[in-house]
């Protein structure tokens, strides 16, 4: 009976070592040591560097149980906060690019989960004056997939998110940067300057390319962009159009691709669209860096 006891009391203890190993991995060391993995490239000098943040979904209150759902939230918010300083301090970008979807039920909220939710992705996204920001609103957020735009969110969206972009700060006056809605062909000029850009750059909550709708087709025959950044299927693709006007492409998903994706964009090189995943709960760092030389 005595050494029944024992065996007991040492399981116990192992099962607790256990436990208390595989807290401080998740808790302390897993983004740190993963960090030291990453394939960072070194970027020309006077290169411009962008982090990509894509489908955050901040998870809201109304799906989610009454009893669970703090803590769904209290956990996603702190996974999302802290991938996103550690990529912060790995890449030190100029510039940080939000693809949409910020909210997981913003299409839902009141005002009170408006404010709250608003509030909460201040603090996880936590991004110093130095550094440029884009926001893009995404279906989730406004409108779109299942039901149309809502203007009304948009203009909310517009209000609370504030783009700061310079692009003539970041040496980056030949681009144009361009803020385009799949659903509905508008655009939206995010470039300071206007003048003869010998590069255009299409930022899109969903993706372009796949789209088969006559606004999508002619907006990109009046855009004409080189290079298109899109997210929304949470996946990571990259699609390549040889022909500006041929609707055929190749498609490469993640499992096609090497970890460093290098390709030349241009007006004289197939138009690129890179389709960057989800980081709500796997964070995925990547970068785009430009130089004129």
């Amino acid at each position: 009976m005595r050494l029944a006891h024992v065996f007991q009391r040492r399981e116990n203890a192992f099962l607790i070592g256990l436990l208390a190993v595989a807290v401080l991995w998740n808790e302390c060391f897993a983004l740190l040591v993963k960090s030291l993995f990453w394939n960072v490239p070194s970027p020309p000098r006077g290169s411009t560097r962008f982090l990509i943040v894509s489908d955050p979904q901040l998870i809201g209150y109304r799906d989610e149980h009454w009893l669970i759902g703090p803590f769904s939230r209290w956990d996603s918010d702190r996974y999302l906060a802290r991938s996103f300083q550690w990529a912060m301090t790995v890449l030190t970008p100029d510039a940080v690019v939000f693809l949409g979807d910020l909210m997981d039920e913003g299409i839902k909220m009141g005002s009170n989960e408006w404010v709250d939710t608003l509030a909460r992705f201040q603090d996880i996204y936590s991004i110093a004056d130095r550094v440029q920001v884009i926001y893009l609103p995404g279906d989730n957020d406004v409108g779109g997939e299942y039901e149309p735009v809502d203007s009304k969110l948009v203009r909310r969206f517009r209000s609370a998110f504030r783009n700061r972009f310079n692009a003539t700060q970041l040496g980056l006056q030949k681009i144009a940067f361009t803020e385009v809605t799949v659903v509905n062909g508008e655009q939206r000029n995010l470039s300071d300057v206007q003048s003869d850009h010998s590069f255009r750059i299409a930022l899109s909550h969903m993706p372009v390319t796949t789209s088969w709708s006559a606004r999508t087709q002619n907006m990109l025959y009046d855009l004409n962009p080189d290079l298109i950044l899109s997210a929304h299927d949470h996946v990571a693709v990259v699609y390549s159009r040889r022909s500006r006007g041929d609707v055929q492409f190749e498609r490469l998903t993640a499992r096609d691709l090497p970890n460093t994706v290098r390709f030349q964009s241009s007006s004289k090189h197939p138009r690129i669209e890179l389709q960057f995943p989800t980081c709500s709960y796997q964070f995925m760092a990547s970068e785009l860096s430009y130089s004129e030389k």
